[in-house]
């Protein structure tokens, strides 16, 4: 297991209230890490993020946020002493430097020390490219960080669950999922594309999409609720979109991952060149937001 997984086990089993994440500066790290850990902490966790010395909210970092529907308008670029580190119980370090200070060495800190985005020339789509790849290796960190288990039934309710195609009122609940998944909703219920959801008593907690270009087709916004991971509704959903896409004369499935390749692998799936991406898949919401970023593309027939 690589180190930085351990670092994130320990993170998320250190029952911490209080997460502060620092950096040499207030900067576009810190930024970003603390919009994606805000939204994906439960809400009795408080999250700060500070620098040793004073910058400045990065537009950039609020614009790659805004593309996970991450909501950057409420950052601040905080100093050290402009935070109340009272109940501090775990420490994230994204800088080279180490700014923590005398009082908080004795906390459970972890550093993972990634490269400034702001940092180094090139044009504007190269400079994006650099923070999407920090928003996205800091958002598949935080994901296993802020993990959260279903809870238990306790055998008193009965679940009934189904699963099959969306309706137009399934969509505001469709885009809760994503947005709490931390994926592209900006696009959804376009021109060319179907969902699938899953039910339980009624109620969506899980959504699939796929979207097609011709015999070409890419399945999207795969989201499962907290509360009902780890129960097979992922490969329910996927095996219903198996049969939309065929019904719809898909040929080939493509998918775009930064967290789930073992998923897909398991569902068929093989990882591919950007060469071998076609033009639909390259240009669609999802590829543009993670594949810069370190995403990979994954590839299947479709068969039944």
């Amino acid at each position: 297991m690589p180190t930085w997984e351990k670092e994130a086990d320990a993170l998320h089993a250190s029952g911490a209230r209080h997460a502060l994440i620092l950096s040499g500066a207030s900067d576009a790290r810190g930024q970003i890490a603390e919009g994606i850990a805000r939204a994906l902490a439960p809400r009795q966790i408080r999250v700060s993020s500070a620098g040793a010395a004073r910058g400045h909210v990065d537009p950039i970092a609020v614009r790659v946020l805004a593309e996970l529907s991450v909501i950057g308008s409420d950052l601040r670029a905080r100093t050290l002493d402009e935070v109340d580190v009272t109940g501090v119980g775990a420490i994230l370090v994204l800088s080279e430097e180490d700014p923590t200070p005398p009082a908080l060495r004795g906390v459970l800190r972890v550093h993972w020390p990634l490269v400034d985005p702001a940092q180094g020339g090139g044009s504007e789509e190269e400079r994006i490219e650099r923070y999407r790849a920090v928003r996205n290796e800091l958002r598949r960190r935080l994901i296993r960080v802020f993990a959260r288990d279903a809870i238990p039934s306790d055998g008193t309710e009965t679940l009934t669950t189904s699963v099959g195609p969306a309706s137009g009122g399934d969509m505001d609940a469709i885009r809760r999922l994503l947005v709490a998944a931390l994926l592209p909703s900006g696009n959804v219920d376009g021109p060319n594309q179907r969902f699938i959801v899953a039910r339980q008593n009624g109620r969506v907690v899980g959504c699939a999409g796929l979207e097609t270009f011709g015999e070409d087709g890419q399945l999207r916004s795969m989201a499962v609720h907290w509360t009902s991971r780890n129960s097979g509704l992922g490969t329910r959903l996927h095996g219903r979109l198996l049969f939309e896409a065929l019904q719809a004369g898909v040929r080939n499935l493509y998918v775009v991952t930064t967290t789930a390749a073992d998923f897909f692998a398991r569902q068929g799936y093989r990882k591919i060149q950007p060469a071998d991406v076609p033009p639909g898949v390259v240009e669609s919401e999802e590829y543009a937001t993670f594949v810069p970023g370190g995403g990979v593309v994954m590839a299947r027939p479709v068969t039944l």
